[in-house]
C-alpha cells in the first residue's frame, strides 16, 4: 500500500502525535488514560472501513470493544477527518473520570491530504484511591480468624 492510497497509514509518527494531542486535551486533574493495543486494532479496522465522520454508529465495534475490554461498561468511537491531527477537538468522553482505555488509528483519507482518524475510548471501573487507602491499611485477617474459636 502507498502513502498515495486511501487507508495507507501515514508517514511521520502521525499516531504518536494523536496520542500527545489527546493526553494534552485531558484535564490534567483526571487519571491518565491507559493505551490498549486491542482498541487500536478496533480503530484501525474502522478507520480501514467506508464509515464516514462521525460517531460509529454499529453496535457491533461497540460489541467487540466491550469484548476486548471484557471489565468495560462504556464504549465510544468517532471517526474524523482533518488535515492535520493537531486539529483534533476535544471529544466530551476525555472529560470523563470513568474514561480508562484509548485506542487510535490514522491513515490517509485520499482526499486533499486528509487524514482518517479514528479515536476509540472505553471506561472501566477504576480503584476509588480513598477505598484503596483503607483496603491496604485494614487487618487482612478476618474475625475470630486463627486467635481460636469459640465453642
Amino acid at each position: 500500500m502507498t502513502l498515495d492510497t486511501p487507508g495507507a497509514p501515514p508517514s511521520g509518527g502521525t499516531v504518536e502525535k494523536t496520542y500527545r494531542v489527546l493526553e494534552r486535551l485531558r484535564t490534567k486533574q483526571l487519571p491518565a488514560l491507559r493505551r490498549s493495543p486491542e482498541l487500536e486494532a478496533l480503530a484501525a479496522e474502522v478507520a480501514r472501513s467506508a464509515q464516514g465522520p462521525g460517531e460509529v454508529t454499529d453496535v457491533a465495534v461497540y460489541e467487540r470493544i466491550l469484548k476486548a475490554l471484557p471489565k468495560a461498561t462504556t464504549a465510544s468511537a468517532t471517526v474524523y477527518e482533518l488535515p492535520d491531527v493537531l486539529g483534533l477537538p476535544r471529544p466530551a468522553v476525555l472529560l470523563d473520570r470513568a474514561t480508562s482505555d484509548l485506542g487510535v488509528a490514522v491513515v490517509d483519507a485520499g482526499e486533499a491530504s486528509l487524514k482518517r482518524v479514528v479515536v476509540v475510548f472505553a471506561s472501566r471501573p477504576r480503584p476509588d484511591p480513598k477505598t484503596e487507602e483503607i483496603l491496604q491499611k485494614s487487618p487482612t485477617r478476618m474475625m475470630g480468624g486463627s486467635s481460636g474459636s469459640v465453642k
